[in-house]
């Protein structure tokens, strides 16, 4: 008995931590408080996402159980308490199947070509031949080493994932930055333009974060079409500027104190007959991504063939495949299950008053973009989009599909905090930066983004 005690004690997840327990007591009293509060108009189906959105946006806030388990729980809850037979929902024998054929979504589809594409492209170090290649001919003045990784990190952050991206330049540029004296700024700037330069790459396409999957998702539910290139295209522009925005900006808090800096990296990686396969195998699903409108192969379809293409070819193999991010899969699950079971009982009109008719303001919009900022730099930025995406699809018109997006892309806009990201964790774990050196241009930054985001879709 002692022994477990002290098992539990040491684990990294504890049941008996405290924090998580007040957190669970809280969000107990919350339900309660809620369930009997509601007005008597609500109907059982109401009445019961309510109370699973409410679970899901405590469970995933304070995390008491990790992201991916809270999405389980989710459909568990869904599918036992609104799919019975003649249940709420007034479903049939086989009405359980609602909330799981989520999980073959064509946005989980999507995001699992791209999880494939990103292992083949790290396994056989694409990525790192690709960088040195890139990097070795930018010479030595420090604007142009720092534009060079600038655009490194917002270009693999567009094709794999954030974190990803991030772990790959800092893995390369570790040796680079130990090169320059540790009394140098410009050691920040090169810091915090990695996971920078890694959330902005993230909005540009559908693959680079599960936020921008889930706002596809959830606007296919509802019949709207966003696909791959018109993502891009909108995306696109905003990622450009706000790229030379947060390049300025940190190169004018953290300006160099050289002239030149040295580059080398200890071991050229060469590039072998598997990795060339690779390249070619990425140009193709990228190609065909960027021309569905003309093709008309869906964007999910394009994935799933590069994904067999990369299995059939042995260049990924049963090991790569257990060892991707099913959690992330699963996670998105559970908020378009969630998202499901909001448009199935109508819940999100009846509680906030919206008709389907409609059409907010600047001013809404604005408040709910800069709430998205605000949530996302405390909680998952894929958290934050499925507990807020519901709530956009509730407005009429075309405010729907730009509001939709909207939310997803400033999911992506927390670079204030190092809990915000991955990506600023993993740069702030490093142990070069103190919490004001992010804290200073990260909250400019998150505010411009704002701004221009706004005006982009005016």
């Amino acid at each position: 008995m002692f022994l477990y005690l002290e098992y539990m004690e040491n684990a990294e997840f504890r049941f008996f931590d405290k924090k998580k327990i007040y957190y669970l007591f809280l969000t107990i009293a919350l339900l309660l408080g809620t369930h009997f509060l509601l007005p008597p108009e609500y109907n059982s189906a109401e009445r019961i996402t309510i109370l699973v959105f409410i679970f899901a946006a405590c469970f995933w806030v304070f995390e008491i159980i990790p992201l991916f388990a809270t999405s389980l729980c989710v459909i568990l809850l869904l599918t036992f308490f609104l799919t019975k037979p003649g249940g709420p929902l007034g479903l049939d024998q086989g009405g359980f199947k609602i909330f799981f054929v989520s999980f073959s979504s064509p946005v989980i589809m999507l995001f699992l070509g791209g999880f494939v594409l990103g292992t083949a492209i790290k396994k056989h170090h694409v990525g790192i031949y690709l960088t040195e290649k890139f990097i070795n001919r930018l010479g030595n003045k420090p604007i142009a080493v720092f534009t060079g990784l600038t655009l490194l990190s917002a270009f693999f952050s567009m094709w794999i994932s954030t974190t990803a991206a991030t772990a790959l330049l800092l893995s390369l540029f570790i040796p680079v930055i130990e090169q320059i004296d540790k009394e140098d700024p410009f050691r920040k700037a090169l810091l915090l333009t990695v996971c920078f330069s890694a959330n902005i790459g993230g909005i540009i396409t559908p693959i680079a974060s599960p936020s921008n999957a889930l706002a596809i998702g959830v606007l296919a539910e509802q019949g709207i079409k966003v696909n791959f290139l018109s993502w891009m295209i909108k995306a696109l522009p905003i990622a450009f500027i706000l790229l030379l925005i947060s390049g300025t900006l940190l190169y004018w808090f953290y300006r160099p104190k050289k002239k030149e800096i040295k580059i080398s990296f200890p071991d050229m990686v060469a590039i072998d007959r598997r990795g060339i396969m690779v390249i070619i195998i990425a140009l193709l699903m990228i190609g065909l991504w960027l021309t569905t409108p003309f093709h008309k192969v869906p964007a999910a379809m394009t994935s799933l063939l590069g994904v067999g293409i990369f299995a059939a070819s042995k260049l990924i193999d049963s090991k790569d495949i257990r060892n991707l991010k099913w959690d992330i899969l699963i996670l998105m699950w559970g908020a378009l299950a969630l998202g499901d079971a909001v448009g199935e009982s109508g819940v999100i009109e009846h509680l906030f008053h919206i008709s389907s008719s409609f059409t907010p303001n600047l001013g809404s919009i604005a408040f709910l973009c800069a709430l998205t900022i605000i949530i996302s730099s405390l909680i998952s930025s894929t958290a934050t989009a499925s507990l807020l995406l519901p709530i956009a699809m509730t407005f009429g018109g075309e405010w729907k599909i730009y509001l939709v997006m909207l939310i997803a892309i400033c999911s992506s806009f927390s670079f204030a905090l190092p809990v915000s990201t991955p990506s600023n964790a993993h740069v702030y774990s490093f142990g070069e930066l103190q919490i004001t050196d992010m804290l200073k241009p990260g909250i400019i930054l998150s505010v411009i983004s704002l701004i221009v985001a706004l005006l982009f879709f005016r």
